[in-house]
Order: structure tokens, then C-alpha cells, then sequence
């Protein structure tokens, strides 16, 4: 008897924290619904906006279904948003069936310190205080 799969794998990806501020990182998981071949996060991983951050190495410790890397954002960025993607085709099951591609929902990113206010001291008579 033969088994034929013709199901192709599924992925998901998961931002543990989407809003960052400065010294903040976050967790991002990729979870494919088996194990997967053809994967290389360093090409097959894409951002909407890569001035928003960077992501560590993935890793996997179950045998490539689960990757795991941190996400950094960029310092000094006052409002900021990228969202994570994976290439249409990049990946496949053992059998050979194409996996699709998938997009994270956003991370915000805002790592700029607020600025100093600014204080101006008005008088007519050049007194600040009268007794």
C-alpha cells in the first residue's frame, strides 16, 4: 500500500512582542506544520522595511520545524514598523510539495529617546519674578 502526499507543508509565524522600545528585543518563532527542506533563513526571510531592525541566526532544535531568532531594532528610530515574510517556494516537505508564503503581523518600533523640552522665558519689564 503506498501513501501519497500531496499536502503542502504550512508555515506560521509568531512575534512574541510587537511593540519595541529602546533596549528591547523580541522572540520570533517560525513553526512549518512538518519537517521541511530548502530552508536557509539568511535568503529565504524577508522585512517590509529592513531600517526597522535585524534578526539573530535562526536555529532549530526539534530537526527544522520550529526556528526560533531575536529580533533588534534599529536605535534612533522614532516611529517604525517592518513586518517578517517568507518566500513563496522557499521550503518543501520531503516529498517534494512547495510550501506558500506567509507574513508576520507588524512590529512597531520606536527607540528614540523623547527630546528635551524647550522652555522660553517671556517678560516685558526683563524680570522674571517681582516681589
Amino acid at each position: 500500500m503506498y501513501v501519497v502526499d500531496t499536502t503542502a507543508p504550512t508555515a506560521a509565524i509568531d512575534i512574541a512582542t510587537p511593540g519595541l522600545g529602546a533596549a528591547q528585543t523580541t522572540k520570533v518563532t517560525i513553526t512549518f506544520s512538518e519537517k521541511v527542506v530548502g530552508f536557509e533563513p539568511s535568503t529565504d526571510i524577508t522585512f517590509s522595511d529592513s531600517s526597522a531592525g535585524s534578526l539573530s541566526s535562526f536555529t532549530s532544535a526539534d530537526g527544522g520545524v520550529t526556528w526560533i531568532a531575536e529580533f533588534t531594532p534599529t536605535a534612533g528610530v522614532a516611529s517604525g514598523s517592518t513586518t517578517i515574510s517568507l518566500v513563496k517556494g522557499s521550503y518543501s516537505d520531503i516529498a517534494g510539495n512547495v510550501g506558500a508564503s506567509i507574513t508576520s503581523g507588524a512590529i512597531t518600533v520606536d527607540t528614540k529617546a523623547p527630546e528635551a523640552p524647550t522652555v522660553a522665558a517671556v517678560s516685558t519689564d526683563n524680570l522674571i519674578n517681582k516681589a
